[in-house]
């Protein structure tokens, strides 16, 4: 009645017998959901919205969604359990916060995990040095962590954080983070978080992952899971979006819808941006037609 999405406590949970067969919904901004034949939708007709079974669905009707997701007002609490072992100490943080939020985007789209033997690190690799002195100053103020850098034969340096206590304690909270790139996802500990962590986390995420093409902007991903969660993340701060799997590249694209652009530019692009500039003249070229 209010025209506001919020959340609620679960009134009931009820279980039927599986029917035979299943009913996927595909949606234009690329997402879809898998239901059952009798699962009530939302349709717009005429200008009233009303439910009809996912079955009795016709291809072309309009289903509503929200302009923006709601966030968390509560502070997110992390796993603070420190791995015994004989090193220096580290500052482990006990609640998400803006800077570590920033440095989950950067290590999501730029970052690697690896484990061997007694050797546990994190990693980031970048060939902008901005980006580098960047990721470095907030492991720092974060965990009070200094980087190892090592620099390949292509010029790509990457900023090694060894320590075990970092490595389980990355593990505990963000395991999504974690894994090989076709399987990484955003930590559903940073999905929970305010929409100024989410913010921070998408400056850093577009940092790596973005791009600023002729007629949009997206981030650019091997995981179909993280286009996806990419799409809920904007939504948390009111930026719609749509997926498109890159069958040549064998990539998923996550863009920007056009009338989200301005917002979009103001809210994730940083200004120290080589192509804040590029983005700011997409968003005039839109003004201008």
């Amino acid at each position: 009645d209010e025209n506001e999405v919020e959340k609620v406590p679960v009134d009931r949970v009820s279980r039927h017998e599986a029917p035979e067969e299943f009913v996927r919904v595909s949606f234009s901004n690329g997402r879809s959901v898998t239901v059952t034949p009798e699962h009530p939708m939302f349709v717009d007709s005429d200008g009233e919205v009303g439910t009809v079974d996912a079955a009795d669905l016709s291809e072309g009707e309009y289903v509503p969604a929200p302009r923006k997701l709601p966030n968390s007002a509560v502070p997110v609490s992390l796993e603070d359990k420190a791995h015994r072992g004989k090193e220096r100490d580290i500052d482990l943080p006990t609640e998400m916060s803006p800077d570590l939020a920033e440095i989950l985007g950067l290590l999501t789209a730029e970052g690697h995990s690896y484990s061997g033997g007694r050797t546990h690190e994190i990693g980031f690799s970048n060939q902008d040095e901005r980006l580098l002195a960047r990721a470095g100053r907030l492991m720092n103020d974060v965990f009070g962590l200094d980087s190892t850098d090592v620099v390949n034969a292509a010029g790509t340096t990457t900023k090694r954080w060894v320590s075990t206590k970092l490595y389980r304690w990355f593990e505990s909270n963000f395991p999504g983070v974690m894994r090989k790139s076709p399987e990484k996802r955003i930590p559903g500990a940073l999905l929970g978080a305010s929409e100024e962590e989410i913010r921070r986390f998408l400056v850093g995420a577009f940092a790596g992952d973005g791009g600023v093409e002729s007629e949009a902007m997206s981030f650019s991903t091997a995981s179909p899971g993280l286009a996806e969660d990419y799409a809920d993340a904007l939504l948390k701060i009111g930026v719609a979006s749509r997926i498109h799997h890159d069958s040549t590249e064998d990539s998923w694209k996550t863009y920007v819808m056009g009338a989200s652009t301005e917002g979009f530019v103001d809210a994730v692009v940083d200004p120290a941006d080589d192509r804040h500039e590029e983005a700011q003249a997409f968003v005039e070229r839109r003004h201008a037609t």
